[in-house]
Order: structure tokens, then sequence, then C-alpha cells
């Protein structure tokens, strides 16, 4: 037997794995197989996710996929009757099943905290991490009817508040306040008054009332509540005025979306009785990958993973924490020793899919126009992203259309990343932290027909510093790499290692401001195949290079007092990718111009720089 053979739970060997993801527009099927160079990407299939009438089956768009699978591996994967066949017999079915899914609708959330600013800021940081739609946030110093809407200065009455809940019916209403052994007799008053409104909807499920607040009131919240409406205690999300605590929360609102919203979705049971593997929420999944990555690169940088998807967008870090003394934080790194700290957030209804009314609606037409090279029509961009809504599957057939889809996706992109700074400590990062390798993922940023078009939206939305890298994501692996690691470890190492990703290239991002056309840096680019070239970076421009996956160069780089790039000086070598060696001089953060027939004339320039 190979030694990097793995054995399933029964002990037998893990020769082959399938893993599906369950997305809410479509439905991602992958093969993963042992061979003498370790466990590889095979196959991969994509059929549209069956979950919505008329199909009202979740199974049927899976068996879809398994059989182009099956067609293009040679495989017999499924029975006569249509069950997967476990374990592997002859090279036909498979030995391990893993499913992921994102296709449930969001668990519906009311929020509620003594003060916005302190333990209610922590959860709605901590529910930003999971699969949830906060309808209302309910503090006693004042009320957000919706989050994304101005804070009033009105407290909300006790009878506002019954009414409130009441109203949206939410799956859970979550309470946090004081800290451990501190504040008690208004989180007290607030839970008591919360619970008479889960227990006064008239609508069957009642709200579950979740209590993350000081311990010293576990008890007291356990006999106001009684027996009359669900309660679940978990961990203080706020235990000390300077320490969070997001993970309780977020771990528990993860288990119960899948409980309650992907367990419940149709055909459901079928997939979950052919794994062994626990089902992952998609995003937890990613966010697991991304957390080894952090543990593997030895840079000391973070990584990121972004992924634009038809409901959602994420936004999933890894990252140092940040460098003791490092004034803007900018482009200084952290140790490589220092202990990598998980930031997941999740932008429920700002997809480019199934949300793209909801994301026009959020963010208007004029935020999408100013992406865009060229004036729309009136009713262009409307019309676009409304049909969108309807056919989620549909391809752009024309490039104005195909523009107008990553012009939102733009949009959403770069309201996803506000919410992952304020996770970040954004008081200690006024930029992107330095990021070492950004990943492309999900239908707008995977599948996108130019790689420079992936690579020219991260530039525009994540605004990396310093030097990265950055990888697409293809075949949506990001989520099965990620949900295999949990009982699998070594097949989702060999299968990365065997190349799952496909390398786009390496930015260099300086930090600094100047005049546009100013030269900023002097650049020296030594080529591993022979040849030189040195080049004058000017302010506001993009320069791409051109250098292949298979080659490297040696960068001596030269900033202008007054700009950095995160290196202390010296060569450093970097490696290539679809695009290229990427050098990106239009400062950060990155500001349009207003007048709006300048911002289409910088779009021109952004996208003839780039090349698309």
């Amino acid at each position: 037997m190979d030694e990097a053979a793995i054995l399933a739970s029964d002990g037998q060997t893990v020769n082959s794995i399938l893993v599906a993801d369950c997305g809410s527009s479509l439905t991602r099927v992958s093969l993963l197989e042992q061979t003498e160079a370790g466990y590889c990407f095979v196959a991969h299939a994509v059929a549209p996710t069956t979950a919505e009438p008329p199909w009202s089956d979740v199974s049927l768009g899976v068996r879809q996929a398994m059989e182009q699978i099956a067609a293009a591996s040679g495989r017999t994967l499924v029975d006569e009757h249509g069950f997967l066949l476990i374990p592997e017999t002859d090279r036909n079915g498979v030995d391990l099943f893993v499913l992921t899914a994102s296709a449930a609708q969001p668990l519906q959330v009311v929020l509620a905290g003594l003060v916005s600013q302190v333990s209610l800021a922590s959860l709605q940081r901590a529910a930003a991490g999971a699969y949830t739609d906060v309808l209302a946030v309910v503090a006693r110093d004042q009320e957000v009817a919706r989050p994304q809407l101005a804070q009033t200065d009105t407290a909300l009455t006790d009878e506002d508040q019954i009414a409130l809940v009441r109203q949206h019916h939410p799956d859970l209403v979550v309470v946090v306040g004081g800290t451990d052994g501190g504040a008690q007799g208004p989180v007290h008053d607030l839970v008591e008054n919360l619970a008479l409104a889960c227990t006064l909807v008239d609508r069957s499920p009642k709200p579950t009332l979740v209590f993350a607040g000081n311990v010293k009131l576990r008890s007291d919240v356990v006999e106001m509540v009684g027996g009359e409406i669900e309660l679940e205690v978990i961990d203080n999300v706020r235990p000390t005025l300077d320490a969070e605590n997001l993970a309780s929360v977020q771990t528990f609102l993860q288990s119960v979306y899948v409980q309650r919203k992907v367990q419940r979705l149709p055909g459901a049971g079928t997939l979950i009785g052919w794994s062994e593997a626990p089902v992952l929420p998609t995003a937890q999944a990613m966010a697991n990958l991304v957390m080894y990555l952090g543990r593997l690169y030895e840079s000391g940088k973070g990584v990121l993973c972004a992924d634009v998807g038809s409901a959602a967008t994420t936004i999933i870090a890894s990252l140092p924490p940040p460098a003791s003394g490092s004034g803007d934080g900018a482009v200084e790194q952290a140790s490589a020793s220092a202990p990598m700290l998980p930031s997941l957030s999740i932008g429920p209804n700002l997809g480019v899919g199934y949300a793209a009314p909801a994301l026009l609606e959020r963010v208007g037409v004029e935020r999408i126009a100013r992406w865009l090279p060229f004036e729309p029509e009136p009713g262009e961009i409307e019309g676009v992203l409304l049909n969108k809504g309807v056919r989620p599957l549909t391809i752009p057939v024309e490039r104005r259309e195909l523009l107008i889809e990553q012009a939102a996706a733009r949009e959403a992109l770069r309201l996803v990343m506000d919410m992952a700074r304020r996770q970040w400590s954004a008081d200690r990062y006024w930029f992107t932290p330095p990021l070492e390798p950004i990943i492309a993922t999900g239908g707008v940023l995977g599948y996108a027909p130019l790689p420079a078009q992936t690579v020219l939206m991260l530039l525009d939305t994540i605004e990396p510093v310093g030097v990265t890298s950055i990888v697409r994501d293809e075949h949506g692996m990001a989520a099965a790499l990620g949900a295999v690691a949990v009982t699998q470890p070594l097949a989702a190492v060999q299968t990365l290692d065997n190349g799952a990703f496909r390398p786009l290239g390496t930015v260099i991002a300086p930090i600094g401001r100047a005049r546009p056309g100013d030269v900023i840096m002097r650049t020296r680019v030594t080529f591993e195949r022979g040849g030189e070239l040195e080049l004058e970076v000017k302010y506001g421009s993009i320069e791409v290079l051109p250098l292949s996956a298979d080659e490297t160069a040696t960068l001596e780089l030269q900033p202008r007092r007054g700009f950095r790039t995160g290196h202390g000086g010296g060569p450093i070598t970097v490696h290539g990718g679809e695009v290229g060696l990427i050098i990106d001089a239009r400062g950060r953060p990155l500001r349009l111009p207003s007048d709006p027939e300048a911002c289409r004339r910088q779009m021109q320039k952004w996208f003839w720089d780039m090349g698309t």
C-alpha cells in the first residue's frame, strides 16, 4: 500500500472521493483519485441546482453532474436505482462522498443587546460569518430597522420590541450584553422582554431565543424562559471589554443553518445518507481551506478567498495579527510564526444571480455604472440585473452585458470587503493587509472569459498591497477541498499540490500618494529564461508584463521616497501566470473621478492597460 494512502472510518483505503457543492444556482461535483503522484483532481461537472420547483429535489442536480463525471472518467457511479455506489469496487463507485451546500435560504435573525458599539457590534460581526439575514438590530440605546440603514437616536419601547419580533417572525432572536460578571439588571430586562416577544409570535415554529451574554445570568435566563419557547445558551460573545469571542456564535449559527435549512432542502436526505462526513455550509468549507493555506505559507502574510455567487458574496481571510508599532498597517506584516486569525464575512442578497435585483436596489444604478467603460442606455443596467435575477443561469452573450455583471460584482465585493475590514480591526488596518495568495472563486470570478478580467475585478475591490499572487478556482474546488480536509486532510493537501488552482500572476502594488503621471518606482525585471527589462512606473497606471505560469523572474524595486512595497530592499523572485506580472500603481485606497464622463475615460484606460 502507498504510504500516502488514506483510510476511511471503517478502515478501508480511500482511493476515490466525490465532492458535491449545492449552490443556489449551480451544483458542482468533483472527483478526486489516488494516483502514483498522490491525490489528483480528475473530473468536474456542473449542473443546475434542482432544489426549487419544478424539480424540488436537490439530489437530481447532483445526479446530473455525476452522469457527466461518469462519462468523462469511465466510472459507473450509481446503481440501477440512481444511488451512489459506495465503496469503490473495480474502479466503479467511490470510497467517500462529501457534501457542502449554500442552496438553502439564510437564517432569519434578530440581534439584540445593550450598547450598539460594544457587545452588539461583536454580535453583528459574528453573524456576518454565517448564512444569516439580519432582519433587525435592537439596542437599548438605539434601533436599526435594517443593518444597512442609518441608525436612529430613538430607543425602542418594550412594546416596539415585541411588535418588531412578531412582525419579522425570525428563526432566531440572539441576545447579548454584559461582560462576564458585569451588568445583569439591564440584560435581564432585555432577555425577559424578548422572550415574551417570542412567545407572542402567532405562527409556528416560534423563534428560538439564543443567549450569548453574561455567564452569571445563564441560570436566571433558563428559569425565566422556562419551557414556553426553545432556548439556547452559548458562550458570551464579549466576555471582557477588550476581548471578542466570535467563534462560538459563528459555530452555533453554522450548525443551525445546516440543521434547519440545508437538511430540510427537498432531496437533501438522500445526499446526506451517502456521506459519512459532516455536511458543511459552503463558506465554512472554504474557510477550512483558507486556514490551512494560512498555516502552509511561510511568508507571514494572510490568505484571502473571494467568492461571488448567485445569492451571496463571501470574503474569507486567514490573517496574522498586525505587527506591533506598525503605524497604518498598510504593508507591514507580523512574524511568520504569529498565529493566524480567521475571518469570515458573508453578504446575503449580494450575489450576481438570484440576488442581482436585491444588489441593484442596495447600491443603485450610479454606483454600478461607475465601473463601466461606456455610457449605459437608460434602463440597460436595470434590465440586465433584473433579468439575471429571473434567469440566473443565463450567460452574457454581449460584452456590454458581461461588463455590467462584472460591475455589479465589484460593488458586491466592495460592500463585503467593508464588512471584512471591520472584522480585521480597521483602526489598525487602513488598507487591505498583506496577502499571499488571493483566491478567486464563484461564477463571476471563476468563469470570467478573460483571466485579466478576474484580476482587474480583484484589484478594484480587494485592493491588495505590496507583493501578492492571484490564483483562480475555475472548477469550484475551494469548498470541495475544504470539506475533504475535515476527514481526509492529506487528500486536500495533495490535490492542491497537484494543481487544483490556476495561477493568474503576481501583483506589485506600491503604497503612497502622488500626482497622476509622476514616476513613483523604478523596476528592473530579470527573466529566468533570459533577458532583462527596466521600467519606470507612473502613478495612476497599470503595467502588465508577460510572465507565464511556468516561469519566474527576479525583481529589483526602487520606490520613490514616500512609497512602500512591503520589502526592505534586495531582489525578490516572483512567479508568473496566465496574466503575468501586474504592477498596480493606482494608489490605495482606490479613488474614482466624481464626474461620470471622466470616470468612463478612466475605466477605458484601465481596461486597455489590462488587455480586457
